[in-house]
């Protein structure tokens, strides 16, 4: 069982974890295309990753990645405040994103 950040480092935990996914669809990207999204709505980051790498991207981390991103505006833009779980699920998804793409940028294609 992950263990629960601190209340007064959920919000922060929560958009990290988004920023994460951002920043790891992009490397992707870059590293297989030398192309990344320059839309203004981060989930199209996703489309771009699969137009990039095709079914490379596991369809169950793909789907747990779309919620994370799913969840930018509501946590960074609308001062939503987040609570421990909520945190720690939107890290675990992007660690776990993180995982994969670094895993495949290290030549595991």
């Amino acid at each position: 069982m992950a263990v629960l950040p601190d209340p007064h480092h959920a919000s922060a935990i929560a958009i990290l974890s988004v920023h994460a996914v951002i920043a790891y669809c992009d490397a992707v990207c870059i590293g297989f295309s030398g192309l990344k999204s320059t839309s203004p709505d981060h989930k199209d980051a996703l489309r771009v990753l699969r137009a990039c790498v095709g079914s490379e991207v596991p369809a169950g981390l793909a789907t747990a990645a779309l919620r994370v991103l799913r969840e930018k505006a509501q946590f960074e833009y609308q001062g939503y405040l987040a609570t421990r779980v909520e945190a720690a699920a939107l890290q675990a998804k992007a660690e776990r994103f993180a995982a994969w793409a670094e895993g495949t940028l290290g030549g595991e294609r």
